[in-house]
């Protein structure tokens, strides 16, 4: 896919022309961006206008114009992707009863918001729906040809931002029953074990329903399938492993969820991992509210590098910039979201064409070799569906539910060895060589397991991946989720307990880094070594929302670390500029050498 950070743009208000279009395709190829990925979003925060001239979603004069984006991104060397339907979740007029979203009641009222299609108010795909997906896609599928011609490109899916309650489709009437024993459709949902059914069995049904076939319907018209699997009642680490591309998103997301999407990523062997970034990084605009934020003539170059050198230390190697708003010659800027990239706003000129080429440095820097793993962490996808919602009081803008994990992070003492994700899928067709458990396209010295809920057949595997040679630590005594209890449970329990180690340090595993207060960083192996990015440690710091100007407490500092390749250990002093990060080229005979990063 390439290094330089693609930009979404947003479709929002015409006249579209073939000429805006390739004016503002050759502004983003001068200002550094390596493609556009295009999104449709209808502005109901806008007044009304005669002369907005949009043609209809997926009809002729939309054909066309997708063509032409394309034919000049290939002309101007810019990768051209696009969202797989109008607004999100998918859904569209074309959606038929028996395809749209249902709950245990019966249709779901569920309907897009800011669709092209308004005034019309789509029904929602029934994402637990193989069938309805495939219709879906069979419907969009000759109006996305044009985009799909030519190099190649990426359909996309953004966040799933589904409503839960209560969701399901009759299809999974019989699954349950015979799997739990009981009616759902008249039991208790707000019962922890009650709802736990209910989510375990949502989540088989929205990977096999929905992930896989989008994967499918994709490939079949000839593109990767690119994803957020995030918001969505899922195993979040095979998801993210289903899709060609995983996309994390920042900063509605802490830079940390992005360890999700990199683990899912390493697991499956995938060598990209991009990033929705700077996303409302200093606020949130809701309904009703919809005006375009204040921000769009402040936004700081530092502020943002910030923002972008947290999402690389969690595992992300392309930016995506949020966002662009298409813009007809002579109009002015019509945005939503409070980082806005356009000639006449604040992130243009010089300073945006220099900034993109440290994003392109700093992602080519990621996407070398292949990660390094060490530790796999147990992710706690049972105790996000036993846990239910988030208390109103800790929810950030879109965060309702526990299962997405936005402030899962691996235990502080892990740090140094850069732990990744792992959930029971992966482990079940996992095995141990030479005392390392080897679990898809990744090897880890050791598997922390410190969950509080844990099914019986994740248990088991772990209870033979241990019994095989393979470093297990158990931290907190699991216990059986929802209503089906499995003979034999604490047996298993007391089996790992007696085959498990203690801690990380007694399993013999070195960490790659180690010394007082590690700043954030990712690494990557490659042929002679390790190659590190440390971003700055004020990148700690960075959570939702940014404070306007939080760049200036990235003063110039340094660490004392100790970095162990190969068995070679080699201690260094790294200086980090005022707002610079640090990368790193370790080799296993004890050299270390630092690489250059542009800015």
């Amino acid at each position: 896919m390439g290094t330089r950070p693609l930009v979404r743009w947003w479709w929002l208000r015409g006249p579209f022309t073939a000429a805006d279009i390739t004016r503002q395709l050759e502004w983003f190829t001068a200002h550094g961006f390596g493609g556009v990925e295009l999104a449709w979003l209808h502005p109901a925060w806008l007044p009304p206008t005669d002369d907005e001239q949009r043609p209809a979603f997926l009809g002729p004069d939309f054909q066309r114009l997708l063509g032409w984006t394309k034919a000049e991104g290939d002309r101007l060397g810019l990768r051209v992707d696009a969202t797989f339907g109008s607004c999100w979740p998918f859904g569209g007029t074309w959606v038929t009863e028996i395809d749209a979203a249902k709950t245990l009641d019966g249709p779901s009222s569920e309907r897009l918001q800011g669709s092209w299609e308004e005034p019309a108010t789509p029904p929602v795909l029934d994402h637990l729906s193989a069938p309805a997906m495939a219709r879906y896609a069979a419907a969009l599928a000759p109006a996305f040809a044009p985009v799909l011609a030519g190099h190649p490109s990426a359909l996309f899916c953004d966040s799933l931002e589904l409503g839960v309650d209560r969701i399901w489709t009759p299809a999974l009437d019989a699954v349950f029953e015979e799997r739990f024993g009981y009616d759902l459709a008249s039991a208790d949902l707000e019962d922890p074990r009650v709802r736990y059914d209910h989510l375990a069995t949502v989540s088989e049904a929205f990977q096999e329903g929905f992930v896989e076939p989008f994967v499918e319907a994709a490939h079949q018209l000839g593109a990767e399938a690119r994803m957020q699997c995030h918001g969505a009642p899922a195993d979040l680490v095979r998801a993210y492993a289903t899709v060609d591309v995983p996309e994390s998103e920042v900063l509605l997301f802490e830079p940390t969820h992005s360890r999700i999407a990199a683990s899912a990523a390493a697991l499956a062997g995938r060598r990209m991992v991009t990033c929705e970034t700077f996303t409302c990084t200093y606020g949130f605009v809701g309904r009703p509210d919809l005006t375009p934020l204040r921000y769009w003539h402040a936004e700081r170059f530092d502020d943002l590098r910030l923002v972008a050198d947290a999402a690389f230390a969690n595992g992300v190697n392309r930016i995506v910039w949020h966002g662009a708003p298409y813009q007809p010659e002579g109009r002015a800027p019509e945005f939503f979201a409070s980082v806005h990239v356009a000639p006449d706003g604040a992130l243009s000129g010089p300073e945006l064409t220099a900034f993109n080429r440290y994003l392109a440095q700093a992602s080519a820097l990621l996407q070398r070799g292949r990660p390094h793993t060490d530790v796999a962490v147990l992710l706690g996808v049972e105790d996000g569906f036993m846990a239910g919602r988030i208390p109103v009081a800790d929810r950030t803008p879109g965060a309702a539910w526990h299962f997405e994990h936005r402030r899962s992070v691996p235990h502080a003492a892990l740090a140094g060895h850069q732990p990744m994700w792992i959930t029971g899928p992966f482990l079940g067709a996992a095995r141990v060589e030479d005392g390392r458990v080897v679990a898809g396209h990744a090897s880890f010295s050791a598997l922390v397991v410190d969950v509080a809920w844990l099914e019986a057949e994740v248990l088991a595997r772990i209870v033979d991946l241990a019994a095989a040679g393979g470093a297990v630590v158990l931290g907190r005594t699991p216990r059986q989720p929802g209503t089906r209890m499995v003979a034999g449970y604490d047996d298993l329990v007391a089996r790992l307990r007696s085959l498990a180690a203690p801690s990380v340090a007694a399993t013999g595993a070195v960490p790659l880094l180690a010394g007082p207060a590690l700043p954030p960083y990712w690494a990557r192996r490659v042929d002679d070594g390790v190659v590190v990015f440390l971003a700055h440690p004020a990148c700690a710091d960075v959570t939702f929302p940014l404070r306007h100007g939080q760049a200036e407490e990235a003063t110039a500092t340094s660490r004392d670390l100790t970095i162990t390749v190969d068995g070679v250990a080699a201690d260094i002093r790294v200086r980090f500029p005022a707002g610079r990060s640090v990368a790193l080229h370790a080799r296993g005979d004890g050299r270390v050498e630092e690489l250059e990063l542009d800015g």
